[in-house]
């Protein structure tokens, strides 16, 4: 069999060639000069097979759009956001390409030799793409690698485009292309970010007292001494320090109250990945990141080390350290390898945290000389080479070696009053710091002394010394906030480094350190004035994090794509709008000192020379204002502690008497009295977590007004009363709050839409101090109630019930919270709500939670891009069964408006709602056949009873209707109060809770009255001639009897038709022995229809029957029905065959013998599962309805 093999560069299949082929490979030169081609045979599986050897360098497909799009004068950059792109051959990789589709078409299989990481992957679909082989790769892994190439060419290339054409050739001193990219960009911010804090820091002088002291048995006055650090280590007062200092001045012994001595390890390093080779070479050797890289490659392909790209800090198991020991005997450093195999020093390496599962830490291979590292190549030092090399053999050597062990001692001594400190570090046993040169411990002994013991005072003094501004980046420190942000990964972060040195946005020092252009700055500070801090690494790192569920496949590709260039497009839009503010923000930064960066009031005018006082010394600040861009800028001015804190630019100004009780400083009133805010100068500029705020959730430079501090102060933000763990959402919790606009209750999950807001008319809401019995034992948490004062009255409310519709108009719902409630009997607070799909994005860990509160900031600007958009139809709401299961008649339920305020539906006579009455009617002492009432399989509506006068009415206002539960269960058969809208469009309910001896909707006796009222009395305010449901007793004859010899019961028709409403007679026996006796009471005077009267059915047509008793009922509905035929006479009909065993009759629920459907325990099981479903306020089963987490909002589902 012929194998084709493809290895990641020419060198690597080179050396795999030789290595297989024993160096017997022949070489032959492909279409492509620079990647020859290996051919020899080889064993693979037991079989002897011709290998032919290419290689790769690189990507061969390129991500572009087309050429339509290729113009930046005439192509809107917002319009690569959704434009088609597609991936084509690069123009050098052409011939690559046609090489492996002529060796492939001679090929039965394919080897790939490429990196298993993301961009391997990917690169090995795209051979496969070359070749059309069925080989599968780890596909989700090339589809992250995709994404990221498709979300970095439309952002990039958008905003490139867009500054590019806004600023070159348009600004002075902007001549050339003005990049971004998603990776680059951060890492700029980085740089930027430290710039700024060093150039704008104010050193401040400290004090502090030094001691030195030295043993009494000394026997010189310069030896033993020993120097002291003051416990309270350096203070900001001189005055402070010098009181302090006279209180021990003449002090000139001092006591050891303090001496312990301890044993502890100093770790070895961790295994060597790629992050931290180019952070060690940087800091140790020198070495960029970029030029460390590069020669590693080097080395990697002459076999002297593992590959160099690589997020594994973890030896796999079955690692044969020994032998790799071994290798390192040919080298200077051979007596510590030597020692590590034969004295038992060797100790199995420490385990790091990464694993890419593809490649091992990097380790020597093999030994490397000077003669070796010259023959590397014209372009690589051989100094740097073997220098690396050294690092990477004796990290290897240390991480094998036993951890050093130290003895620690602590010192204390007490002169006077005051507390002096010092420690001590000695080492017992070097072990790895003999071989890892490049960490060196510095040893300090103290002299063994015991607690008590006197120590004579050599010197004390008062020093000073000032505050000094950061560093700026070195190179180690910007890979490590690279790695640690997510910024690029082990193999591109050197990559990116490179490229803002290449883009002139930033350059390296003599010192190694990162310092930005004036363009880097300007562009950084633009972002950061207009708001958009697309220079943190927040956006970077969540993509990042979107692709790495592409790979383990929790993620689809073009989901993730769609998401992230969503929300960036949405920025984008509101960049465009501003590009002049843009512009002139870029020219401003660009052409200013880079000290003015950040607010700096020295060449303002002064508005106001005692504006309110500084909180830190007590002295006036000064108000000023100074024209920036379009706007004033004001500031408040410290002479004293050279302080400049800035002001909201809209709004009068006062000083109030009161300070902020956080910082000290006097508050400022914004704007009038009761319409604008109050800011507390400092807190407004500097936000702490003092604050109460969380100061990540904190863009750079958000600002921090007294309504968003959460400090307990009145101007503050209200202080949030909790009630108990939110039902709906399960993360936050209900909490009660009191507004300008009123009180409200509402979750603190800013994704939950759970919560009431209350109107005006509520003047008070408190906790009464009770809790709901009901529902506190039933949810397993206690529920408190609330006592809400409002204009009219006062209520004591529970929290999850409709209680709150007591409030009348005074509340709006913004979810029925006792729906919510229903979903989950007791015990089930802490599992997830049932019939809840949770989205994958809502969170799956603490980590994608935190950065979506970072990435707050977008909220407004994606939401006010979506308002741009054309609206589209809301989605149809499902309605829940709330009745009978079996699908009601069309006819007789017209559709329903779904706007509102909708005209109130048309109820057909089926489902009836009667209008209220205003008389009263005593009680009825008769009683009634306990003949059961048959009720319809329709959604009746009933009048109001008796013993309630005035229906409620609806969350909307509107009078209530009534209905009857038909449903099978607990509930079957009670009434309860509802809106007579569509059931979607209001969730109030309330149900009727009658005497146990009401026997209203009982079939009367025939001598009964339905209720003890004068003949003229009717129930209705306005009746009709037809509405007799409730007439009295005096309205028709006597009940007649049936053809069995008893009092007929009375009915009424409900089915639609032209019938329906009429009363009439039927035997009261049940449906299955009721005779055929049949009288309309309207038409009692006239004819009375029994059995010496023919009936006609009006089902079938037939005579002799009624509709109950048509053979057509025997017929399942869901078949076809079949005409009725009579029965031929006995005899003649064909004899019967001979009468075989009967087998038992089978329950039609569970299949069994014994019973039927209706007396299945199944059936009850079920019954008594749908009883134990949680009723607050609401008596239907919860299993009548599915409840979905639609973005927050509670959906019914039928």
């Amino acid at each position: 069999m012929r194998i084709l093999n493809i290895a990641e560069k020419p060198s690597v299949a080179k050396e795999i060639s030789n290595i297989l082929s024993h160096n017997r490979c022949q070489y032959k030169q492909g279409l492509s000069k620079y990647n020859p081609i290996f051919e020899f045979r080889c064993a693979v599986l037991s079989q002897d097979d011709q290998m032919v050897f290419s290689s790769m360098a690189g990507h061969m497909m390129n991500l572009d759009f087309s050429q339509e799009y290729s113009n930046w004068n005439s192509v809107d950059p917002f319009l690569l956001f959704t434009a088609p792109v597609f991936k084509t051959v690069k123009e050098d990789m052409k011939q690559i390409y046609k090489q492996i589709q002529k060796e492939a078409r001679g090929c039965q299989a394919l080897c790939l030799w490429l990196d298993c990481d993301r961009e391997g992957e990917n690169i090995a679909f795209e051979v496969i793409d070359s070749i059309r082989t069925l080989t599968p790769p780890d596909e989700n892994q090339a589809k992250a690698a995709d994404a990221r190439q498709e979300i970095d060419l439309r952002i990039g290339c958008a905003f490139t485009r867009f500054q590019t054409l806004l600023i070159r050739n348009r600004v002075l001193g902007v001549d050339s292309v003005v990049s971004y990219g998603p990776c680059q960009f951060p890492t700029l911010g980085f740089v930027v970010e430290r710039y700024l804090q060093r150039i704008n820091f104010v050193p401040e002088p400290f004090w502090f007292i030094q001691a030195t002291v030295k043993t009494l048995s000394s026997p010189s006055p310069s030896e033993g001494l020993i120097k002291l650090h003051w416990s309270r280590n350096r203070l900001f007062d001189e005055l402070v320090t010098v009181t302090l200092y006279s209180l021990i001045a003449n002090e000139t012994e001092g006591t050891v109250i303090k001496m312990t001595e301890k044993v502890k390890n100093k770790f070895k390093p961790l295994p060597l990945n790629t992050v931290e080779l180019q952070k060690r070479c940087a800091r140790f050797l020198k070495i960029g990141s970029e030029e460390a890289m590069r020669i590693c490659e080097i080395l990697y392909q002459k076999g002297y080390i593992s590959y160099p790209r690589t997020e594994t800090a973890i030896f796999p198991a079955g690692t044969d350290f020994p032998a790799l020991i071994q290798v390192q005997c040919a080298n200077p450093w051979s007596a510590y390898a030597t020692h590590l195999l034969n004295d038992n020093a060797f100790a199995a390496p420490r385990a790091g945290k990464g694993d890419d599962h593809a490649h091992p830490p990097i380790h020597p291979t093999k030994a490397l000389d000077r003669e070796g590292a010259s023959k590397l190549g014209k372009d690589v030092n051989p100094n740097k080479a073997l220098a690396i090399y050294e690092y990477v053999s004796r990290h290897f050597l240390a991480c094998c070696s036993r951890d050093a062990v130290l003895a620690e001692s602590e010192l204390e001594v007490a002169v006077g009053g005051e507390v002096f400190r010092a420690k001590g570090t000695v080492v017992k046993e070097r072990n790895y710091l003999d071989i890892f040169k490049y960490e060196r411990l510095a040893e300090n002994t103290l002299p063994p002394l015991r607690v008590g013991e006197k120590m004579k005072v050599a010197a004390l003094s008062v020093e000073q010394g000032t505050t000094t501004a950061p560093e700026l980046l070195s190179e180690p420190e910007l890979i490590a906030l690279m790695d640690k942000e997510g910024i690029g990964t082990d193999a591109t972060i050197a990559e990116h480094i490179a490229t803002i040195q290449k883009r002139n946005y930033a350059e390296k020092n003599d010192a190694g350190r990162f310092a930005p252009t004036k363009i880097g700055v300007a562009l950084v500070e633009t972002y950061m004035q207009l708001k958009y801090p697309l220079f943190k690494p927040y956006l970077r790192a969540h993509m990042e994090r979107e692709c790495s569920d592409i790979c383990s496949g929790k993620a689809h590709f073009q989901e993730v794509v769609d998401s992230c260039i969503g929300e960036i497009s949405a920025v984008f839009q509101d960049i465009v709008s501003k590009k002049e503010q843009f512009r002139e923000t870029f020219t401003q930064f660009l052409h200013s000192s880079a000290a003015l960066s950040l607010p700096v009031a020295a060449a303002a005018t002064t508005l106001n020379e005692h504006f309110c006082l500084c909180g830190q010394c007590g002295g006036d600040l000064t108000l000023q204002a100074q024209k920036q861009s379009t706007a004033v800028a004001r500031y408040l001015v410290c002479a004293a502690c050279s302080l400049s804190l800035s002001l909201p630019v809209k709004g009068a100004l006062t000083s109030l008497a009161e300070s902020c009780p956080v910082c000290h400083f006097q508050l400022v009133q914004v704007g009038a009295e009761g319409e604008g805010f109050v800011v507390c100068p400092f807190c407004y500029n500097n936000p702490s977590g003092k604050n109460g705020v969380e100061i990540e959730d904190l863009c750079l430079g958000e600002t921090l007004p007294c309504f968003k501090c959460r400090a307990a102060c009145a101007h503050a933000k209200p202080e949030e009363i909790q009630l108990f763990r939110c039902y709906a959402c399960r993360v936050g919790a209900l909490v009660l709050r009191a507004q300008k606009a009123g009180y409200r209750v509402r979750c603190t999950n800013d994704k939950c839409a759970c919560g009431v807001v209350f109107k005006n008319n509520v003047r008070e809401i408190k906790l009464s101090g009770q809790t709901c019995s009901r529902c506190s034992d039933l949810l397993g948490v206690p529920v408190p109630t609330l006592r809400v004062t409002t204009d009219a009255a006062s209520f004591e409310l529970c929290v999850c019930g409709h209680d709150f519709t007591a409030v009348q108009h005074g509340v709006q719902f913004r979810q029925p919270m006792d729906m919510a409630v229903r979903a989950f009997s007791a015990g089930e607070l802490a599992r997830p709500l049932v019939g809840v799909r949770e989205k994958r994005h809502a969170a799956e860990s603490e980590v994608k939670r935190d950065l979506t509160d970072q990435l707050a900031w977008l909220a407004p600007i994606v939401s006010q891009a979506k308002k741009k958009k054309p609206a589209q139809a809301p989605p149809k709401p499902s309605v829940p069964r709330a009745f009978p299961p079996n699908p009601p008649n069309p006819q007789s339920f017209p559709p329903a408006p779904r706007t509102f305020p909708p005209t109130p539906r048309t109820i057909p006579p089926t489902n009836q709602s009667f209008p209220p009455t205003n008389q009263s009617f005593p009680p009825t002492n008769q009683s009634f056949p306990p003949t059961p009432r048959t009720i319809p399989p329709t959604n009746q509506s009933f009048p109001p009873t008796p013993q309630q006068q005035a229906p409620p009415r609806c969350l909307h206002g509107d009078p209530c209707i009534i209905r009857q539960v038909n449903q099978i269960g607990p509930n079957n058969g009670k009434r309860f109060y509802c809106c007579p809208r569509p059931i979607d469009h209001c969730s109030f309910l309330q149900w009727i809770e009658e005497p146990p001896n009401s026997t209203l909707f009982n079939n009367p006796s025939p001598n009964s009255t339905l209720f003890n009222s004068s003949p003229n009395s009717t129930l209705f305010n306005n009746p009709t001639p037809n509405s007799t449901l409730f007439a009295s007793h005096t309205d028709h004859p006597p009940a007649p009897t049936c053809d069995c010899g008893e009092p007929c019961a009375l009915r009424t028709t409900n089915k639609p038709g032209p019938n329906c409403g009429r009363q009439f007679y039927v035997c009261a026996k049940p449906r299955e022995q009721q005779c055929q006796f049949f009288q309309w009471v309207d038409e009692m005077g006239t004819e009375r229809r029994g059995s010496n009267r023919e009936v006609v059915c009006f089902k079938c047509g037939n005579k002799g029957h009624m509709a109950a008793q048509c053979p057509q009922n025997r017929f399942d509905s869901r078949k076809e029905r079949q005409p009725y035929k009579q029965k031929p006479p006995v005899s003649a009909r064909a004899p019967k065959p001979a009468r075989q065993t009967r087998t038992a009759r089978k329950c039609g629920l569970c299949h069994k013998e014994g019973h039927t459907r209706k007396t299945c325990p199944l059936a009850k099981q079920q019954s008594v599962e749908n009883a134990n479903d949680y009723q607050c306020d609401y008596g239907g089963d919860a299993g009548d309805f599915g409840l979905e987490d639609m973005d927050g909002a509670m959906v019914w589902e039928a």
